[in-house]
């Protein structure tokens, strides 16, 4: 009876086992770094789809403001700087305080929809735009992800009191994150790690 002998099976040396766990780490850190993009990418999107329908919303109610309530009732007027409407600028926190923007001071229609006139622990006025809930409790709320609402004016007359049209031009800066809630006052503060972005949104209009 021939005898054969089977062929040595070579273990993994130590420097081969460290080297094969160094690349699966890499692996796993490119896995999880791609994904937090790739999250913290839909995330932002899934944002900004819901700033366009607010901007679109919020737009159709300082029109209805305009064209029906007398505008010492529901505007903040912080600057009366006229010609500044049409370039871009961004609604920032104590906006009512910032040149030549506007917002409210009280809401023109009943109804919020999702729009809150708060003051920050500074004193200061922001109108604020919920975008996304955190709780089915209240429409806003400590974590809830908001944006900031101010706009410019300008009228077809140098005098706003005989004006009979209006150059509107409406601006969302987002995201932020409500980081204090009371009754009378509501803090936000910048959502995480994402960049602060605006959309602004023009129309004209006659005025009351």
């Amino acid at each position: 009876m021939a005898i054969t002998n089977k062929p040595n099976k070579k273990a993994f040396t130590l420097i081969e086992l460290m080297i094969s766990i160094l690349l699966f780490s890499f692996v796993i850190i490119g896995s999880i770094k791609t994904y937090t993009y790739l999250s913290a990418k839909s995330k932002m999107n899934e944002l900004r789809y819901l700033v366009l329908n607010k901007l679109d919303s919020e737009m159709s109610r300082l029109v209805f403001a305009y064209e029906n309530v007398n505008r010492t009732n529901f505007c903040s007027r912080s600057n009366n700087s006229m010609l500044t409407w049409q370039g871009r600028f961004e609604a920032v926190q104590g906006a009512s305080n910032f040149q030549a923007m506007r917002n409210y001071n009280l809401n023109p229609i009943n109804t919020n929809y999702g729009l809150f006139i708060r003051e920050e622990s500074s004193g200061k006025i922001n109108n604020i735009i919920n975008i996304y809930n955190t709780s089915f409790s209240d429409m806003l709320s400590v974590g809830s992800v908001v944006g900031l609402l101010a706009w410019k004016v300008q009228y077809d007359t140098n005098d706003e009191t005989t004006a009979t049209t209006a150059n509107l031009s409406l601006s969302i800066s987002y995201p932020y994150i409500i980081s204090s809630h009371t009754v009378d006052i509501t803090d936000v503060e910048p959502y995480n790690n994402f960049p602060i972005e605006t959309m602004n949104l023009k129309t004209s209009t006659g005025v009351k």
